[in-house]
């Protein structure tokens, strides 16, 4: 597959304008200024290909970016502490929820979470085992971010989800 081959397509607010063609969707999923957009720009060896903000909260739509004519990745809007009114907050949770039930949307799932911080309530839930999360329906990944300094780092009982995964 050539990554270099990327583009583009569409930032959608409703699940009815996700991409319909079949090709596998593998999103990235976290909490706003996790570096959700970042860890897409580093796939694609490009620097600003998924804009990535100074201040939490730059994606605010899904935005599918089809590579190679193979498959898309998925930026999801973060979750968490974006300086923005409770009712975007809202409008994000409602249009991911509805991402993850639409059906033959998603592949796979990637689950940013920071290293630098124990986990929020919200990344619980994103993360937990159980049936009903929103990610662990499909096959999904847990990948730390933003790597720690020798004094951020959290004990093993801060890093792991409920069902005692580790971040990776």
């Amino acid at each position: 597959m050539n990554l270099h081959n990327a583009e583009f397509v569409r930032s959608v607010t409703s699940v009815a304008d996700c991409p319909k063609d079949g090709l596998p969707q593998i999103a990235f999923a976290g909490k706003s200024n996790v570096g959700k957009s970042s860890v897409i720009n580093k796939l694609l060896l490009r620097k600003n290909f998924a804009r990535v903000g100074e201040a939490p909260g730059k994606t605010t739509h899904i935005n599918f970016f089809r590579i190679d004519e193979a498959m898309y990745l998925v930026d999801l809007p973060g979750y968490g502490y974006a300086k923005v009114p409770q009712k975007e907050k809202e409008r994000w949770g409602r249009l991911m929820e509805a991402y993850f039930a639409a059906p033959a949307t998603l592949t796979f799932g990637i689950m940013l979470v920071d290293a630098r911080h124990a986990p929020t309530a919200n990344d619980v839930v994103m993360a937990s085992c159980s049936p009903a999360s929103p990610l662990w329906s499909w096959p999904t990944s847990l990948i730390s971010s933003k790597r720690a300094r020798s004094s951020q780092i959290l004990p093993a009982s801060a890093r792991c989800c409920p069902c005692r995964m580790t971040c990776a």
